[in-house]
């Protein structure tokens, strides 16, 4: 209720609330929301082929002023890349975050590799070749490290292994 004199009430006066002290505040121990805030509305769950789906889909763009067709994936990397060259901070330190962690992994492999490589192969006094020292398994595990490491590092991890580059894949 608002106080009252004989013109009506006062300017200024709030209306009376038992609830708040003199300032307006909220009295010490009473909560108007006794539930608290309520929880952000969450979006649905999304299912990874929905996320794969989306990201394999093609778009037309233009890279470099020529029209091609991309998948979103490749596009937004694009776009990163093209955002980190024309100076944008925040997109260097992504890149070079995923470039330290791609490299990373990249030395894990060649540890494994190694490891694989002097445990299977030249710790073995019996070892005499890849067919009849090693089982299937491990030499699946060899060269599936082999063949990764020779796309990044083409020719150091191909010859041990038995796959000869051709003079087409070079030239």
């Amino acid at each position: 209720m608002l106080e009252e004199d004989e013109n009506g009430p006062e300017v200024g006066s709030k209306p009376a609330d038992l609830n708040r002290d003199a300032r307006g505040r909220w009295r010490k121990g009473h909560c108007p929301n006794p539930k608290g805030r309520p929880r952000k509305k969450r979006f649905k769950n999304y299912s990874p082929s929905d996320v794969q789906h989306f990201a394999n889909t093609q778009v037309e763009l233009m890279v470099n002023g020529q029209p091609e067709t991309l998948d979103r994936r490749a596009a937004l990397l694009n776009k990163i890349f093209e955002s980190a060259m024309k100076g944008r901070v925040s997109q260097q330190r992504y890149l070079m975050g995923l470039f330290e962690k791609k490299d990373a992994e990249l030395a894990e492999l060649r540890h494994q590799y190694e490891r694989f490589l002097h445990e299977w192969v030249l710790d073995n006094p019996n070892f005499k070749n890849f067919d009849d020292s090693l089982s299937h398994e491990q030499q699946l595990i060899l060269l599936k490290l082999g063949a990764t490491l020779n796309h990044y590092y083409p020719g150091q991890f191909t010859a041990f292994l038995g796959i000869e580059e051709s003079e087409e894949d070079v030239g």
